[in-house]
């Protein structure tokens, strides 16, 4: 309302805020973000300073990016369950990679 008390004809035009948590974050208790700090992933996919938005609710599909932790140190990987099976490695799925926030140089 304008303070004639009509509302403003903008008012049809003016656009919602963005709320980055409703587009990044559907389960907030199981969410969390980390920023690569270091290494990348051999597809390039994930370089140091990009941001990972993590849900540890979401059940991976095949080849998707996630945390694992692996020989106690939490490692960006692809899911491949049937590889881990032959691997020396220790493998322990930590949470599922939704999405990823490149920055930019």
């Amino acid at each position: 309302m304008t303070p004639t008390g009509f509302p403003s004809p903008a008012k049809d035009y003016m656009e919602k805020s963005l709320d980055l948590n409703s587009k990044f974050i559907k389960n907030p208790i199981s969410t969390f973000i980390m920023k690569v700090k270091t290494g990348s992933t051999a597809d390039g996919q994930i370089s140091p300073g990009d941001v990972l938005i993590i849900d540890r609710s979401v059940m991976p599909k095949e080849g998707s990016p996630i945390i694992a932790i692996m020989d106690d140190e939490l490692k960006i990987v692809y899911y491949h369950p049937k590889k881990w099976v032959h691997t020396q490695h220790t493998v322990e799925m930590w949470g599922t990679i939704t999405f990823i926030i490149h920055t930019v140089d």
